[in-house]
Parts: structure tokens; C-alpha cells; sequence
């Protein structure tokens, strides 16, 4: 616990110093209610938004989770499925994975659509085997 407790401490320092990915990190374990930190939801989406903000991809991707089940925030499907459009875009096969998801699961809400999942899902496949590792 003491170990965990530090990490949160210098991870919260980390996001203090401008950097995304330290953003992203301390949101979800804002969230989650890791080492000690209180869980609260609407802190987390505000973290996570931030770095989302920046082009993060993982960020991106859960910040049109959090729209799209108002999970600490106003839901709103329509900007989760178009952030998560906008991450498509820029050519991530996690993003096509997602909404393959959202398609095949309702998620939240979202229309189902068994065919546009797989369509997805096969498009997600095709980028991730292309992608540069």
C-alpha cells in the first residue's frame, strides 16, 4: 500500500508537468480509486478528457466511453461516437475495435448492428496487421 501510494504521489506530479500520457494515468486510477485516491468519476472524465484532448489514442478512446455512458460527465452519445470517429481517422485500429463493440454489444445504448460490427472488427483486423510495430 505504501508503494502504491507513492507511485500515485508521483504520478500526480507527473500530470502537474504537461504530460498526456500522465494525464491519461492518473485519470483512470482517479476513476478506479487506486493508492488511496478517492474514486470520483467526474475528476477522472476531466483528466481523461485532457489528455484526449491532445490526440491521445487510449485517452481518446475511453473519453468516448465516458461520453457515451455518461460515466462523470452529461451523456452524450453523439459527441462519444464522433470523438471516436475522429480517433478512426487518424488511423487507429483500437478505435475501429470499440465501435465494432458498441455495434455488436448496445453499450450504453448505442444501436446495435450486427453487420456494421463485423465490418468494424474486419477493418480494425486489416489496419492492426498493417500497423507498424
Amino acid at each position: 500500500m505504501k508503494d502504491e501510494r507513492r507511485a500515485v504521489a508521483m504520478m500526480r506530479e507527473a500530470a502537474k508537468a504537461a504530460l498526456p500520457q500522465a494525464w491519461f494515468i492518473y485519470g483512470t486510477w482517479v476513476h478506479a480509486g487506486v493508492g488511496g485516491i478517492k474514486s470520483d468519476l467526474a475528476q477522472a472524465a476531466l483528466w481523461i478528457k485532457k489528455a484526449a484532448d491532445t490526440g491521445h489514442e487510449e485517452a481518446a478512446i475511453r473519453y468516448a466511453d465516458i461520453l457515451l455512458c455518461g460515466i462523470g460527465v452529461r451523456k452524450d452519445a453523439a459527441a462519444g461516437e464522433r470523438l471516436l470517429r475522429q480517433t478512426i481517422e487518424r488511423g487507429s485500429w483500437r478505435a475501429m475495435n470499440t465501435l465494432s463493440f458498441w455495434y455488436q454489444s448496445g453499450s450504453c445504448g448505442f444501436r446495435q448492428d450486427a453487420a456494421l460490427s463485423t465490418e468494424w472488427r474486419n477493418k480494425a483486423d486489416a489496419t492492426q496487421r498493417t500497423a507498424p510495430r
